[in-house]
């Protein structure tokens, strides 16, 4: 069976111009998607990450999505890559080592606008309500919004943002 990593290609480089005084570092990041149907990455026809510079980055594999939490691994991960071009032989070559990497479990997005309220759950604070949110975003590119966060009675959060709220 062929990996389902075989039709993904290697981004090698940004468009993003440095500046004179500015280092680029590459890092590498394990992304564990946990016990997911192993036929979900093949037939996924996009695949989206959202904020991964952020606590919560959340990851969209077609019409799944899926929350995130840093983390630091127990030792260090390696990578390896296939040392000869061709395939026709098996040796492989250490590529890089990891020490974070980002555990994703699955949420369910639902409308902001018509909310689910569950049994037990803490009411989430209203985005509109200016003591819990941050101003709205003006259009001269000031920082985004931060989202809602609400804690349900089993301890899992309930987290409000654009349009969407996410239910784990």
């Amino acid at each position: 069976m062929a990996s389902p990593l075989a039709t993904l290609t290697r981004a090698d480089s940004h468009s993003v111009p440095l500046a004179d005084d500015e280092e680029e570092e590459t890092v590498y990041l394990s992304l564990e998607l946990g016990a997911v149907d192993p036929n979900l990455l093949p037939h996924c026809a996009s695949m989206r990450l959202v904020g991964l510079e952020t606590p919560t980055p959340f990851l969209q594999l077609g019409d799944s999505v899926f929350r995130g939490l840093h983390v630091s691994t127990l030792g260090t991960e390696l990578v390896f890559d296939d040392a000869s071009p061709d395939g026709t032989t098996r040796s492989i070559r250490p590529f890089a080592h990891i020490e974070h990497k980002v555990l994703f479990s699955p949420v369910t997005l639902i409308p902001k606008s018509n909310p689910v309220a569950e049994p037990g759950a803490e009411s989430a604070p209203s985005p509109r309500d200016p003591e819990t949110t941050d101003a709205p975003a003006s259009s001269s590119g000031s920082a985004p919004r931060q989202p809602t966060v609400a804690r349900r009675a089993d301890h899992s959060q309930i987290l409000a943002f654009g349009t969407y709220m996410a239910y784990s």
